[in-house]
């Protein structure tokens, strides 16, 4: 029986372990979103793996070793000692995500994270993440040398 499983590859690897086990004929989905980066001397649009180090395979349990003798695959992540299988819901979910919002970015922010404030009152200053919820966070920015803490929706910050 197939399942769904989250691999952990090298670092930057993620789209390269996803195309040799494709090529090895392991079903694979490395989510990548197109980002806007800068170079010194212009613009660039590319694609980024929205998980950073991880990518996910598609194989029965007799499959797992030819995923790792992957060079790039450095091990399944695991839950409570054994391979975390992944719902295909949420497999689904995240292309069906990326599908509708192209474009959008997806950032991952947990506590203690450094992130810029994008609009508002406190727009372009730096602070850190206190607590995440769900769809705010709790930011200490400091202003006019004191801490001030803030909850601040989580579409008006990015990543610093």
């Amino acid at each position: 029986m197939r399942r769904w499983y989250a691999v952990y590859t090298r670092p930057r690897a993620e789209k390269k372990a996803a195309a040799t086990l494709q090529n090895a004929g392991v079903e694979t989905y490395c989510p990548v979103q197109k980002v806007r980066k800068k170079w010194h001397d212009r613009y660039k649009t590319i694609e980024e793996p929205v998980f950073k180090s991880y990518a996910f395979v598609y194989v029965a349990d007799d499959e797992r070793p030819i995923v790792l003798a992957n060079p790039n695959v450095l091990q399944f992540v695991h839950y409570c000692g054994k391979p975390a299988v992944i719902r295909n819901e949420e497999i689904e979910n995240i292309r069906q995500f990326l599908g509708e919002y192209e474009g959008s970015a997806i950032q991952i922010v947990t506590e203690n994270d450094q992130v810029k404030i994008t609009s508002g009152a406190f727009a372009d200053k730096t602070g850190t993440v206190l607590k995440k919820f769900r769809h705010t966070a709790c930011i200490r920015l400091e202003v006019f040398n004191a801490y001030l803490v803030a909850e601040i929706p989580d579409t008006r910050y990015v990543l610093a």
